[in-house]
């Protein structure tokens, strides 16, 4: 099995956490007791910005779900998406969140006694896996999850990229040399790093890929020693991580 990049250097064993939230559900159960699951409140009234950090931190507020007659269903819809993603991680596989969707109705419908958990909408599915991620205080990609590749069209005459295959091989992408094509980086940019030919003196970040395109085809990146972002729309996890990395190395 290829290894996969890490996101970041994890604190934590998702694995051996889960178990030990899914052995605790148990126990409370068999106690009559009522499982508590918690999570990480994910809400401006619970971020801090920190220049020095250079990003939102989350604070202390937590979001409690104790197993009740209308939390039943969000209790066991967890249990069972938490399953399919240990899986993945067991087994190396990466799913977006719409595969997640599709899997997790394919099980359904092939058990009965799944039933009570399917899902209406895709969105429903999404809630699950971000709850998953906020209670085990992960991102959601530490759980093998990623978005499709989305923004992030990057043009500059001064940049080399160098990205790191799963099999550990490298390829190395010179911007300079794709004409009027961007880079689209990967919605995995801990695998790259960077290397300017010459002193980058300013990153622009546009919302509209199109206006970015038009600033290239103007002789932008020509006339400035520069890197040249087009983010389509709100930005993905992707694009910020890409961001992010511009801005570290």
């Amino acid at each position: 099995m290829m290894k996969l990049i890490a996101v970041r250097e994890l604190k934590i064993d998702i694995p051996k956490e889960a178990r030990i939230l899914a052995e605790r559900m148990l126990k409370d159960l068999e106690n009559s007791k009522r499982p508590v699951l918690e999570a990480v409140k994910t809400s401006l009234d619970n971020s801090f910005y920190n220049s020095k950090v250079g990003y939102l931190t989350p604070g202390d507020k937590v979001v409690r779900t104790e197993l009740n007659v209308s939390s039943v269903q969000k209790l066991a819809r967890v249990v069972f998406m938490l399953e399919i993603l240990l899986r993945n991680l067991h087994i190396g596989s990466v799913n977006t969140k719409r595969e997640l969707y599709y899997i997790s109705k394919g099980l359904i419908k092939g058990n009965g006694r799944l039933r009570p958990l399917d899902f209406e909408d895709q969105g429903e599915s999404d809630s699950i896996v971000d709850f998953i991620g906020d209670m085990l205080e992960v991102y959601r990609e530490e759980l093998n999850c990623f978005a499709n590749d989305r923004g992030g069209q990057t043009y500059s005459q001064q940049l080399v990229v160098t990205e790191t295959m799963a099999d550990g091989e490298k390829a190395t992408v010179d911007l300079s040399t794709l004409g009027t094509s961007p880079f689209q980086p990967k919605n995995k940019p801990q695998s790259l790093k960077l290397k300017a030919k010459k002193k980058i003196d300013f990153c622009l970040v546009v919302e509209s890929e199109g206006t970015a395109n038009t600033l290239m085809t103007m002789g932008f990146t020509k006339r400035n020693n520069c890197i040249l972002m087009g983010a389509q729309g709100v930005p993905s996890n992707g694009v910020r991580g890409w961001c992010k990395l511009i801005q570290d190395e």
